[in-house]
């Protein structure tokens, strides 16, 4: 066990000595939201598509053929605009994310990856999007129930990039693997029961500034 420790603190210490093979630095861009419903109730439609942006950091240590990542990024999305027969309403979010990747070098500078994004939502405008709900004339008289919201979610990833320089471009699409939130309505016999699931995918395009 003593050995095995040693082993694991070896190599900790040793990566980010090995200069010309860990990078890091800072990166930012755009990420064009695809906002889904299940739609069984048909009072309401979705408008997908909306322009939300990220910022944060991002660190990369290279082998020989293939790299592993990590990033750490806040995102502000405008999920999407949701509708029923008489107003609209714009869904809202701001996550915190933290990108794991791992990928294959193509030279000069070309790079693919797939991982995992767990993400945590601290910012929403769910209570706002309940009320819009409630007050719908659509969903009229005697409606009851709520949002289930998760706090936690993990997409998964696939994308590709480029490094020029001291400069990094990435594209890639991000795929939830669970619902944003959910409604669960009951609107005494209106519509007889609302059970939408929410989803939010994304395709996020970065550029980044490495220091090293």
């Amino acid at each position: 066990m003593n050995k095995l420790f040693l082993i694991i603190i070896i190599i900790l210490v040793s990566i980010p000595a090995s200069a010309q093979l860990f990078i890091y630095g800072v990166q930012c861009g755009a990420n064009y939201s695809h906002y889904s419903m299940s739609e069984k109730d048909a009072s309401f439609q979705v408008s997908s598509g909306s322009i939300g942006f990220h910022s944060g950091f991002f660190a990369r240590y290279d082998f020989d053929s293939f790299f592993l990542g990590a990033d750490l990024n806040y995102t502000s999305t405008l999920g999407g605009t949701v509708k029923d027969n008489h107003n609209s309403f714009d869904i809202r979010s701001g996550s915190v994310n933290m990108p794991g990747l791992v990928g294959k070098k193509f030279y000069p500078g070309i790079r693919i990856f797939v991982g995992g994004v767990p993400t945590v939502y601290i910012k929403h405008n769910e209570n706002e999007f309940e009320s819009f709900m409630q007050t719908s004339p659509d969903l009229q008289p005697g409606i009851n129930g709520e949002l289930a919201r998760h706090e936690f979610i993990f997409y998964i990833l696939a994308g590709a990039g480029f490094e020029f320089s001291k400069f990094i471009m990435e594209i890639r699409y991000e795929h939830p693997l669970d619902y944003f939130f959910r409604e669960d309505y009951s609107t005494g016999g209106v519509v007889t029961n609302i059970d939408n699931y929410h989803y939010i995918s994304s395709l996020v395009f970065t550029v980044g500034y490495r220091f090293n």
